[in-house]
């Protein structure tokens, strides 16, 4: 398991105590203990070459696939954001898609479409 995965299990682990303790007045004898989590690890700062990319398109025997991961490529949508875009939000005179269910509304260029 690494570093960041038990950091996130500790944390959660953590919450649920607490909300034991808060919501239905459930106390550990000795409280809530201290616990160290591990440090967190660097942000990766390495972007996927063009041949990774080659490789994985041509991988894939799925025509759709390879659109979605041209169009992926090109929009720097997520998975979520794709799947849940529509077509009333898709104008394809402007090459453009409206975001809504995201953390802000965006308006994305694709020159694929």
């Amino acid at each position: 398991m690494s570093d960041a995965s038990v950091a996130h299990e500790l944390t959660l682990i953590s919450r649920l105590l607490k909300s034991c303790s808060t919501k239905w007045s459930i106390y550990l004898p000795h409280g809530i203990p201290p616990v160290k989590k591990p440090a967190k690890a660097e942000g990766r700062d390495r972007g996927v070459s063009d041949e990774e990319i080659k490789a994985l398109i041509s991988a894939t025997q799925s025509v759709t696939l390879k659109s979605i991961i041209t169009f992926a490529l090109e929009t720097a949508m997520r998975r979520s954001e794709i799947s849940n875009l529509e077509w009333k939000y898709v104008n394809t005179l402007k090459q453009s898609a409206k975001l809504l269910d995201t953390k802000m509304v965006l308006i994305v260029k694709c020159h694929s479409l």
